[in-house]
């Protein structure tokens, strides 16, 4: 299969017919660190008996930090990925699925997931930055060393970002705990007057809230009213209505939800 890549003995003119073509390879080792020789010896016998010979010479270099590439410098993660993909022995991010340093060669290419000739990579994970729970970066940083320059490293950096990048799901509180008149219908809750009172009193509901990574929730709930006013013609008769919105109170997170004197109307959470 080598000759594929090397090349195979070119005939010249000549009257004799080529019986057997045999080759002899004799290699050469320069040691661990030293490129290794191979002489490829081709015979040619021809049917006249007469014989010629060509040598080639294949020189077989070590690598060195210059053949190395490395991964991608930045990989991105949903928290939830974590579940479905293979984790190293700390729970990040394996490198076969964010890549290995790697060295091309003629004949492919070799993962330094492993000793390769001289090359050797090793890693150390460091969390950097911890955006909230759940979320966080890992900075991972490759070493290469070659047994034949001990004194020489050779490292790369990855970013590996963990986060929540899907916003929560919000859906409205329909719990019987703010619903003293039967639910009107979807997202549609129904409070009555405080008793011989037309205004009620309530405690702003709080919506039920789903987030993939994270538990650390900021929820701020304004409390909107809809005012609607008929617009009439000039004979008095309503022709439209325009409806307009006030925000009656904000509430953060902390403060009391109970909310006084709402007059008969539609409020919006």
């Amino acid at each position: 299969e080598s000759m594929e890549y090397l090349g195979r003995p070119k005939k010249t003119e000549t009257c004799a017919e080529i019986d057997e073509v045999t080759i002899k390879d004799r290699l050469i080792t320069g040691g661990e660190c030293a490129a290794d020789t191979i002489v490829r010896e081709f015979t040619i016998y021809h049917v006249d008996s007469t014989i010629n010979y060509c040598s080639q010479l294949i020189i077989i270099s070590k690598p060195s930090f210059e053949h190395v590439s490395q991964p991608l410098c930045n990989y991105t993660f949903e928290c939830t990925e974590l579940a479905d993909i293979k984790l190293d022995r700390n729970g990040h991010p394996h490198p076969q699925v964010t890549g290995y340093p790697f060295v091309v060669s003629a004949f492919g290419t070799h993962n330094l997931d492993s000793t390769y000739c001289n090359l050797k990579a090793t890693y150390k994970d460091v969390i950097v930055d911890t955006v909230c729970a759940g979320s966080y970066v890992i900075l991972r940083t490759w070493s290469i060393s070659d047994k034949c320059y001990p004194d020489s490293i050779l490292r790369f950096e990855q970013h590996i970002k963990i986060g929540d990048f899907t916003a929560p799901v919000v859906e409205c509180a329909v719990g019987k705990d703010y619903c003293h008149c039967p639910i009107a219908g979807a997202d549609v809750m129904m409070f009555s007057a405080d008793p011989f009172d037309c205004a009620a009193t309530i405690d702003a509901p709080m919506p039920l809230v789903k987030d993939a990574c994270s538990d650390s929730l900021y929820i701020v709930t304004e409390v909107l009213k809809i005012n609607r006013q008929v617009i009439l013609n000039s004979q008095g008769k309503p022709i439209d209505t325009v409806e307009t919105t006030v925000v009656l109170d904000t509430i953060l997170p902390g403060e009391s939800r109970k909310l006084a004197g709402l007059t008969f109307s539609d409020y919006y959470f």
